[in-house]
C-alpha cells in the first residue's frame, strides 16, 4: 500500500496537506508565494503581513514560507499564539515558543542537518570567538559551552523555562520584559549570520487575531507592545537608540522615542543587540483589530492577502485529487459525476470554508461513490456534512 499517497489523502480528509507534498498541491497562489519569496529575499523589509478569512490557507502559506526560507539560508522558528497560555502578553513565553520551534541548518560530520537552539548554542561555541560572546545573557552561556560546564539548568534557560541559572532572566514571567525577548531573538538571528553563515532568523507567526483574547485589558496592552516592538526591531528601527524613563502614570519603564515598555529589572536592554538584526518576523491572522494597527506601525509594510482561488485553479485541483483517489482505491469516478461535484457542492464547499473546506467536501464526495457503487451522486447531498 502506498503510504505516502494514502497520507495525502487522509491530511486532505482534514483539510491540510502533508509538509513533504506542500508544493506539489499549492495551487493559484503564484503570485502570494512570489511576493512571499520577495520578502524574504528583502534585507531591508523585516516584516510582513499575511491575512486571509478561516480556513483561505494561511498555515499553508506559512509551511511554504519556512520551507523557502530554509533554502534561502535563514533558520526558522514557528510560533502558534495561544489565549490559554498567553505567549503574546507575555514576552517570555513568546520568546520560549521561538526557542521551541527553532531550527537552524547547521552541519554535522559534513552533513547538511537541522538543529535546535541547544545545538546551535553549541556550534557557535566551537569558534574561538563567537558573535554572542559579548552578549549580556548569552555570552555567559557559550562560555560554559565552550568549557563544556554548561547545566541542564542553563539550557533549560535558553529555552526560556523558568530554572536554576543564574545569567538567563528565565524568571521573569511578567508582561513588561519585550525588551529582553526581542533582544535575545535579535541576538540570535545574527548568530544565524555570524556564527552559522546563514541569513538570519524568521519567525511565522500563526493565528495572531487569538490576541484578542485576553484575561485583564492590561494584556492586550503588553501584546500590543511586544508586536510593536518585534516589529521596530526586525525593521532595524533608528527609534530604538533611546533614553529610558520612568511613566508615573503606568507605573512602568518606557522608551522616549517609541512608548515601549522596558523591564524594571533591566531597563538598560535595548530591544535589539545589534544592527542589522537580519530578523524577520511574519504574522499570520484574520482581518481584525489588530490587523490595523500592525499597518500603522509601518506605512511600507509588505501585505500578502489570500484573495479567493480562481474556479480553473478549483477545478484543476479537484482534478488531480479525483486521479489520485482514484488510483489509490482502484476505482473510477463515474462520467458526469465531476460536473455535478464541482458545480453543486464543492463550490459551495469553499464558499462556506474557503479552500479548506474544498479540500475536505472533495475527499468526502469521493467517499461516498468508493462506499455506495451504483447509488446515484445527487443523493449525496442527504448525507453531507460539509
Amino acid at each position: 500500500m502506498d503510504c505516502p499517497t494514502r497520507s495525502v489523502i487522509e491530511a486532505m480528509r482534514l483539510g491540510i496537506i502533508p509538509e513533504v507534498s506542500l508544493r506539489e498541491w499549492t495551487v493559484g497562489r503564484e503570485s502570494e508565494t512570489s511576493l512571499a519569496r520577495r520578502w524574504l529575499q528583502d534585507e531591508t523589509q523585516g516584516t510582513l503581513l499575511l491575512e486571509g478569512r478561516y480556513g483561505s490557507g494561511k498555515t499553508h502559506m506559512l509551511s511554504l514560507m519556512a520551507q523557502d526560507a530554509m533554502e534561502l539560508g535563514f533558520a526558522v522558528s514557528r510560533v502558534r499564539i495561544d489565549p490559554f497560555q498567553e505567549n503574546s502578553s507575555f514576552p517570555l513565553r513568546f520568546y520560549a515558543s521561538a526557542m521551541r520551534g527553532l531550527r537552524v541548518q547547521g552541519r554535522v560530520q559534513g552533513r547538511s542537518v537541522p538543529l535546535d537552539a541547544r545545538h546551535a548554542i553549541l556550534e557557535a561555541a566551537r569558534r574561538p570567538a563567537s558573535f554572542l560572546d559579548g552578549h549580556r545573557f548569552l555570552g555567559p552561556l557559550v562560555g560554559r559551552a565552550r568549557d563544556e560546564t554548561a547545566t541542564e539548568a542553563d539550557w533549560a534557560a535558553l529555552g526560556g523555562e523558568k530554572s536554576e541559572c543564574s545569567f538567563l532572566p528565565s524568571g521573569l514571567d511578567f508582561t513588561t520584559v519585550g525588551n529582553i525577548a526581542c533582544n535575545l531573538l535579535s541576538a540570535i538571528s545574527r548568530s544565524i549570520v555570524e556564527d552559522h553563515g546563514g541569513n538570519g532568523l524568521v519567525v511565522l507567526v500563526d493565528e495572531v487575531e487569538t490576541v484578542e483574547v485576553r484575561r485583564y485589558p492590561y494584556h492586550w496592552q503588553r501584546t500590543l507592545n511586544l508586536l510593536h516592538g518585534l516589529s521596530l526591531t526586525a525593521n532595524d528601527a533608528e527609534e530604538l537608540d533611546e533614553e529610558v524613563v520612568q511613566d508615573p502614570r503606568q507605573g512602568v519603564r518606557v522608551g522616549v522615542r517609541t512608548g515601549l515598555v522596558y523591564s524594571g529589572h533591566y531597563p538598560d536592554v535595548k530591544y535589539f543587540f545589534q544592527r542589522p538584526s537580519r530578523l524577520k518576523i511574519a504574522l499570520a491572522l484574520t482581518d481584525c483589530s489588530v490587523s490595523g494597527k500592525l499597518r500603522n506601525w509601518r506605512i511600507e509594510q509588505p501585505l500578502v492577502e489570500l484573495s479567493e482561488i480562481r474556479k480553473e485553479s478549483l477545478s484543476d485541483l479537484y482534478r488531480r485529487v479525483a486521479e489520485l483517489y482514484s488510483s489509490f482505491y482502484r476505482i473510477s469516478v463515474p462520467d458526469g459525476v465531476e460536473g455535478f461535484f464541482f458545480d453543486s457542492v464543492l463550490l459551495d464547499a469553499y464558499r462556506l470554508g474557503s479552500i479548506r473546506g474544498f479540500t475536505k467536501a472533495t475527499v468526502e464526495a469521493l467517499d461516498f461513490v468508493r462506499h455506495n457503487p451504483g447509488k446515484p451522486v445527487e443523493c449525496l447531498d442527504a448525507y453531507r456534512r460539509f
